[in-house]
């Protein structure tokens, strides 16, 4: 039996939620990444298996993803989705759609340097720095990571540890 209270809650919980995810498209349609301007050893945010091996060597596992949905998610059948995982990098795709950049954890490999707009990005770049970087308003930053939305739905998140860029992670809602 729902009581009056109960009901109350359940509103306030869903305007929370709504809150949330007005306050999330309003912080979205700020951002200025261009995500196509990432680089990783002159390697694109989305490249070709052959260009990723040439670049990095043979991937050190390669599996199936379980993504649920989004742009990595595996829908086609005669177009498979996997992952090429070199440990501290990976990428996500197929030769149809091309590999996207999965993730790229700093913590794994603290020598890893990605560059945008000729600026390069590693362990080392505070939250200030890709304030500045990329145009961002202060306000709306969230205090561990920043979301870049794509598209789609989907994003890529900057986290950070100890206020150092941790990881950089593609992100889906489902």
């Amino acid at each position: 039996m729902t009581t009056q209270s109960d009901s109350m809650y359940n509103k306030a919980s869903l305007f929370l939620l709504f809150s949330l995810f007005v306050g999330t498209s309003a912080f979205a349609q700020s951002q200025k990444l261009d995500i196509k301007k990432l680089t990783y050893q002159g390697l694109k945010y989305q490249s070709s298996q052959k260009q990723i091996e040439k670049t990095l060597g043979e991937a050190f596992r390669v599996y199936v993803p379980e993504e649920e949905c989004g742009v990595l998610a595996n829908k086609n059948p005669e177009a498979q989705i996997s992952t090429l995982d070199y440990g501290f990098i990976s990428f996500t795709g197929n030769e149809k759609t091309k590999f996207m950049l999965s993730e790229l954890n700093f913590l794994l490999n603290p020598k890893a340097v990605v560059v945008y707009e000729n600026s390069p990005i590693s362990n080392q770049t505070n939250k200030q720095e890709l304030i500045d970087l990329f145009g961002l308003d202060p306000e709306v930053v969230k205090e561990k990571g920043l979301f870049f939305w794509l598209e789609n739905k989907d994003a890529y998140v900057f986290q950070f540890e100890d206020e150092k860029l941790a990881r950089i992670s593609y992100w889906s809602p489902c």
